[in-house]
């Protein structure tokens, strides 16, 4: 695991800017470079960035990426509790807009079918190069809940969650195995709010039941981008 400690929000999404076309340029002899976006608000600096500064990133590389969803809700794709509209809203209508992607190289979720976890992983696949992860104040990440059935799922692909204690209920995530499986996690713990989920996150007592975006850990690489320091 890496730190990376900023005061202010605008450094912060500089910085992990930086280290996301790195990271991209390390996938660059993979024919498809797939990457899995998340919700909340700590992800979203990135996001802006990317809709920002997204001619830095070569065309050879946007050619080869697909995104995918670490979660989703089964709601239609124009909700407001639908990852796909708030990341469309963040950048990728940016940048569908300016012809660096086409809409074909995002991962839809079918939220009508009642096996949409299946069609996820027969679309996307269960192998993740790269995962923008988010954390809730209860630590939870992806739809990854502590004490919760969806974090002992053995799944090593996308599984349902059909009872989550956030509304909506009804989700689908990358398993446990998967994010452990990832090549490499971000974490975004900013803002007050996260200070609970940044201190268990740090605490090497607490476990992923507990706190399930500790499973970032167990990735093959985690980087870690924060305004909070450990109390």
């Amino acid at each position: 695991m890496r730190q990376f400690y900023y005061d202010n929000i605008a450094k912060l999404a500089s910085a992990s800017f930086d280290k996301f076309k790195v990271t991209l340029e390390t996938f660059s002899s993979q024919q498809q470079i797939i990457i899995a976006l998340s919700g909340g608000s700590s992800v979203d600096p990135l996001y802006q960035e990317i809709a920002k500064r997204y001619s830095e990133i070569p065309s050879s590389l946007w050619e080869k990426v697909i995104f995918c969803f670490a979660d989703e809700r089964l709601v239609p794709l124009d909700s407001p509790d639908s990852n796909y509209k708030a990341a469309c809203d963040s950048f990728l209508n940016a940048l569908i807009a300016a012809q660096v992607i086409n809409a074909e190289a995002i991962a839809t979720v079918n939220f009508t079918s009642n096996a949409a976890d299946i069609e996820y992983t027969e679309k996307v696949g269960n192998k993740i190069n790269i995962a923008l992860l988010g954390a809730g104040p209860d630590s939870h990440t992806c739809s990854l809940f502590p004490e919760h059935s969806s974090i002992n799922n053995p799944s090593e692909d996308f599984i349902l969650v059909e009872n989550s204690p956030k509304p909506p209920a009804r989700r689908i995530s990358m398993s446990r195995a998967m994010v452990e499986n990832t090549d490499h996690v971000f974490v975004f713990l900013v803002g007050e709010g996260k200070r609970d989920a940044y201190n268990n996150f740090m605490d090497d007592s607490v476990k992923a039941e507990n706190a399930p975006i500790k499973t970032a850990l167990k990735a093959y690489e985690c980087s870690v981008f924060s305004d909070l320091k450990k109390d």
